[in-house]
């Protein structure tokens, strides 16, 4: 569903991959892991496009770059787990390419 939308937005041309979970392979080192090795970059060329707190601590942990989709959670509920509240946010996917 995600692809297909991303397709007809015309965001696919911004997005790399798509990764969603699976039994040993679940949001976060394993698929921070799985792109560094594919792509050869480092985790600061990574972005990670999330909507949960657990989506943004994952990233800071990793040394991840993250962009927030406000909705679940909102904007305040982001900045707390940045200690300098710089986190970009989006409201709506096609946002993103305003963004990278």
């Amino acid at each position: 569903m995600i692809i297909s939308y991303c397709k007809a937005k015309n965001l696919d041309q911004y997005i790399d991959e798509m990764l969603g979970w699976k039994p040993g392979f679940e949001k976060g080192k394993d698929h921070f892991n799985y792109l560094i090795k594919k792509y050869n970059v480092t985790s600061k060329e990574i972005v990670f496009i999330g909507d949960s707190l657990n989506d943004a601590r994952r990233a800071l942990t990793s040394n991840v770059e993250f962009i927030g989709k406000i909705g679940l959670f909102s904007e305040n509920d982001f900045k707390k787990i940045f200690k300098n509240g710089n986190i970009p946010l989006i409201k709506k996917l096609k946002e993103v390419k305003l963004l990278l």
